[in-house]
């Protein structure tokens, strides 16, 4: 006989949630285990919390916890140790790398909750452990990841090896980061989206592709700059609608200038999450 899943009580724990992959990703996520039973709950260690009005209509429980300074570890593992009890989670799910570090110290206070860690990105490429500090956080979070996790999780095989290769860590398993079909495919039919672009200076009938990301080289936008010239050579014009903030913005801005992209191209600063 086919048997219904048993129902777990699980707590997601994230840096903060602003605006940013992991934390969307809890948003397109936990509404959906919700409707399949399962009690979910997240907790934000600190500031800022744009996204926990979204989960909290949805009746996900969002605990703000407060902490006082990222490297604050005894506050931080005090408060989520405190959760733990309080909560009797059977999942502790740990994202990014704060979360991960107090997640895995609290485990000898409450070592009863199953603890999962979820790596996101390459970080190690992107912030190599080149000075004693970094050398010293790299080795603390090999050690934490290895002996206070019970699983661990990656977006993609890749992130899987980077892992594994710079912590140490074996046997991760893959799991892509979901997205809710069903929300995007209202937003596309509903008819709205047309006039919202032609505000950016995109026509209705363009081919548009839009681009979301902070501008940090992990995210990749000279890669879509060289598409776009090689798809030029071939006779294809589609737009591009760039929404972000950070360092690379002068640099990215500089390429699309230096391969005549500017007609094709639209670069705007990031944008409610709402919007």
């Amino acid at each position: 006989d086919h048997q219904r899943p048993r129902m777990m009580k699980i707590l997601q724990v994230i840096e903060s949630l602003g605006r940013g992959g992991a934390e969307q990703a809890l948003v397109n996520l936990l509404p959906t285990l919700a409707r399949r039973g399962h009690r979910c709950e997240v907790a934000a260690l600190w500031p800022p919390y744009h996204l926990a009005g979204q989960l909290e209509q949805v009746g996900i429980v969002v605990h703000r916890l407060d902490v006082s300074h990222r490297w604050n570890i005894i506050q931080g593992t005090a408060r989520l140790a405190s959760l733990f009890r309080r909560g009797r989670y059977e999942v502790v799910h740990a994202h990014l790398f704060y979360a991960g570090i107090y997640t895995a110290l609290s485990r000898p206070f409450v070592p009863t909750p199953r603890r999962v860690v979820l790596f996101h990105n390459m970080a190690y490429n992107t912030y190599p452990a080149t000075t004693l500090w970094r050398k010293f956080r790299k080795r603390l979070d090999g050690w934490l990841m290895r002996c206070g996790m019970d699983g661990w999780l990656a977006v993609s095989p890749t992130t899987a090896q980077h892992y594994t290769q710079h912590l140490g860590v074996k046997s991760i398993t893959t799991i892509p980061v979901s997205v809710d079909l069903s929300m995007l495919r209202s937003l596309v039919n509903g008819g709205e989206h047309p006039n919202r672009l032609k505000g950016y200076g995109v026509a209705p009938e363009d081919f548009t592709m839009i681009f979301p990301a902070r501008f940090v080289s992990e995210k990749g936008h000279r890669f879509l700059v060289q598409a776009l010239a090689l798809l030029r050579e071939q006779g294809l014009f589609p737009k591009a609608l760039l929404f972000g903030d950070g360092p690379l913005v002068p640099e990215v801005a500089a390429e699309v200038e230096q391969r005549g992209l500017g007609g094709q191209v639209i670069m705007r600063r990031a944008v409610s999450n709402a919007e």
